[in-house]
């Protein structure tokens, strides 16, 4: 009777002391990443003041741009040096800027008790008729029969603004139908994840750019297909479609296999279309599916919109085809500029157990590294105390 007694008054100090002392801010769960671009730093003063806020505004999952076109901000033995590093001209790509910004930022997001993952660009190869010189070995001059081609047959030149005002700027990509094309990429993306102490890898621009023209049809993407299926894509759109998302996938596949062998830890994310049968349909981007086959961790639906609706519809897509995997929609505060509207998109992204958020961009909430209303919203409102990020639990 009196251990039936002792156990009973236990219990109920144990239960008094949970209502007294609720679960300490550690013990919340939930992914709060931040894009950072290219274009958010040049030194190693605008490194530090990245992590520094990123940590004092209580967000944990750091998406730090590490290759944009072809150029990397690490110490590659396989890529060059971005030329944004050391001057405003493509005339300095591969020069090196005597310090490594990926190394810095790894040292101190870690100090900091930060995730760091590395954000990288895909299939871009460059982004500017301003082009690399020769002496820098860029894809642009060392690859060029690696580049995407055109329905017409012509090959994808980078659209410039500079150039053409009645143009926006984008990149020519590298075709994944090339199989060295694949074996290249992988070979990067390996190269980064034994080199640094990242805790993820994040991909972009994984996918055809269908949105300014029907790629590619390069020679020997044509002749893949062909061997595959006897005739041609205009012959067999469908399968022609479907062929170009085996390409896709087969990059996602073996950056995750590989890199998690090298990496066992390691958390592959993606940023993917907002609409999935778009993506899936029209960039040949099969994000669900990768979810479902295991090979890809979070899923980053860049939603970016200021309608709620939208943001709820594409929210709930995902989430309900998560196949138990991550899905963080991407609040595009560049387009919102308000706090008002980004605190309903977070509210809704939570209501509909999404597993975080991730805010594009960094420059939007921290401009000139200061933090502007809507970063000061967020700490006030959804991020007063420290979260960690979700662990995965298949890993």
């Amino acid at each position: 009777m009196k251990i039936r007694n002792l156990i009973s008054c236990s219990l109920c100090f144990v239960a008094f002391m949970l209502i007294l002392c609720p679960a300490s801010a550690e013990e919340l769960v939930e992914g709060r990443a931040i894009w950072v671009t290219r274009f958010d730093y040049k030194s190693p003063e605008d490194v530090e003041k990245i992590i520094k806020n990123c940590k004092d505004y209580n967000f944990n999952q750091i998406l730090l741009q590490v290759r944009g076109n072809g150029t990397v901000f690490y110490k590659s033995d396989i890529e060059p040096w971005a030329f944004e590093l050391t001057s405003d001209s493509p005339a300095t790509t591969g020069k090196d800027p005597g310090w490594d910004p990926l190394k810095n930022a790894c040292e101190l997001a870690h100090k900091m008790g930060l995730q760091l993952h590395v954000y990288m660009n895909v299939f871009p190869a460059w982004r500017s008729q301003k082009y690399p010189p020769k002496e820098a070995k860029q894809l642009w001059t060392e690859h060029p029969d690696w580049f995407m081609i055109g329905k017409n047959g012509n090959k994808m030149i980078p659209r410039d603004h500079d150039v053409d005002p009645s143009v926006g700027t984008w990149y020519s990509f590298i075709s994944p139908g090339i199989p060295e094309v694949k074996d290249y990429v992988v070979k990067l993306f390996l190269e980064v994840i034994k080199n640094y102490d990242i805790d993820g890898v994040h991909l972009d621009y994984i996918r055809y750019p269908s949105e300014v023209g029907d790629y590619s049809y390069d020679p020997i993407s044509l002749k893949r297909f062909r061997e595959a299926y006897g005739k041609s894509p205009q012959e067999l759109p469908h399968q022609w479609a479907f062929w170009r998302g085996q390409q896709v996938s087969d990059v996602v596949r073996r950056i995750y296999r590989q890199g998690s062998a090298i990496k066992p830890n390691m958390i592959l994310s993606a940023a993917v279309g907002r609409n999935y049968e778009h993506a899936k349909n029209d960039l040949y981007q099969r994000s669900q599916e990768w979810l479902e086959e295991g090979i890809l961790d979070i899923a980053m639906p860049m939603i970016y919109t200021t309608s709620l609706d939208v943001l709820k519809t594409c929210t709930e897509d995902y989430v309900k085809h998560s196949s138990g995997r991550y899905v963080y929609p991407g609040i595009g505060v560049f387009r919102i500029q308000s706090a008002e509207g980004v605190a309903e998109q977070v509210k809704a992204a939570r209501e509909l157990k999404a597993d975080g958020t991730v805010m594009f961009a960094y420059s939007s909430l921290f401009p000139d590294h200061k933090a502007n209303d809507i970063a000061e919203m967020l700490k006030k409102d959804f991020f007063s105390t420290e979260a960690a990020p979700p662990k995965p639990t298949w890993k």
